[in-house]
């Protein structure tokens, strides 16, 4: 259902959760967790991890389908690219230092 120009889908039947953890390289990743409102909590789900396109507005993609699936029952979740919005800068090594540090956005 269209809000106006604002066709981000959302749902009255899920919680979004903002979350961040860390991938195998120790980068904060951050993402969204996806939950119908009416989960049992005490019960095991199925889980599914969306993806979104790079250059795409995750918010209409990855969101659309995570939302989606959450209201048929999944436990979804997204996270973003690193280096994009919330998650961490991508480390480079210095080679000639041995040092590492981050590149900038």
């Amino acid at each position: 259902m269209s809000n106006g120009t604002d066709n981000f889908y959302v749902s009255d039947r899920v919680t979004i959760e903002k979350v961040t953890f860390r991938n195998q390289y120790g980068m904060t990743v951050a993402g969204n967790l996806f939950m119908a409102d009416d989960l049992d909590r005490g019960r095991r789900h199925g889980a599914l991890v969306v993806g979104h396109l790079m250059g795409a507005v995750k918010e209409q993609s990855a969101n659309f389908y995570a939302t989606r699936m959450a209201e048929q029952g999944f436990v979804t979740n997204w996270s973003g690219a690193p280096a994009n919005g919330a998650s961490a800068v991508l480390p480079s090594i210095d080679m000639a230092r041995g040092s590492r540090s981050a590149h900038s956005r």
